[in-house]
């Protein structure tokens, strides 16, 4: 990504051959261990990833959580998962 701290230093250092090491996910990223009637979920760029998963879930359970969710992305055609994304909400406007 254009400007991208770690995205260039990947490309300009890393080269076949290189290790590296990597950590699992940091962080709660389990809705069930945050239980709440009325969730916020934040995100931005890929970090939609998890947040996904959680509204994904809350969704394919019906549960009728009253949902806040806040995405940003740069443009529209950078929001990944994005027709997704418009399915869950129309899901969600259902209940």
């Amino acid at each position: 990504m254009k400007g991208g701290l770690v995205s260039n230093w990947l490309h300009d250092n890393l080269r076949p051959g290189h290790d590296i090491e990597i950590e699992g996910p940091v962080g709660r990223f389990n809705f069930d261990d945050l239980r709440c009637e009325k969730p916020l979920f934040l995100s931005g760029g890929s970090g939609i990833s998890p947040v996904k998963s959680m509204l994904r879930a809350l969704t394919d359970r019906a549960s009728g959580h009253d949902i806040r969710f806040i995405h940003c992305a740069r443009t529209a055609d950078d929001i990944v998962f994005r027709s997704e994304l418009e399915a869950a909400r129309r899901a969600i406007l259902q209940y």
